[in-house]
């Protein structure tokens, strides 16, 4: 893709961070998506939580290469609509990659501990079933469980 495309689709996305999520450009946005910088920008762009939705009904999560953006957009929200990020994180919960659970743990130290404590409960499910870890989630497994 040469520069110029690139920035048009740059300036397509920021338009539509702008005026929010609309069911109608919901489409043309997940195209945009597929290219990782956008999905990168994005990411980084977006504050409010009613992109959650996009991420509920879409299956943009599957990305696993790509979940640290969305986990640092959780982390942003999960003040805001912590319920909603907890539904939504309970979801990735089921797979097996130490980088998926270091963002759970992550955003599951920004909820109330009401909350966060039943992500604890599946993070030790998993925790024990894993033959070794990689720093820096023992000690944020720590952090949580404490």
């Amino acid at each position: 893709m040469g520069a110029s495309k690139f920035f048009e689709k740059l300036e397509k996305l920021d338009q539509f961070i702008l005026i929010g999520l609309k069911k109608e450009t919901q489409e043309e946005l997940i195209n945009l998506l597929q290219d990782k910088a956008l999905f990168k920008y994005f990411f980084s762009k977006i504050s409010d939580p009613e992109w959650l939705s996009l991420l509920e009904k879409e299956e943009i999560i599957q990305y696993q290469e790509r979940y640290e953006h969305i986990f640092n957009f959780l982390i942003r929200i999960t003040s805001k609509v912590p319920q909603k990020v907890f539904e939504v994180i309970s979801k990735m919960s089921d797979v097996d990659d130490p980088q998926i659970h270091k963002g759970l743990v992550d955003v599951a130290l920004n909820m109330p501990p009401e909350l966060a404590v039943k992500i604890a409960q599946k993070e030790i499910k998993w925790l024990s079933q894993q033959n070794h870890l990689y720093f820096p989630l023992p000690e944020k497994l720590g952090a949580l469980i404490v």
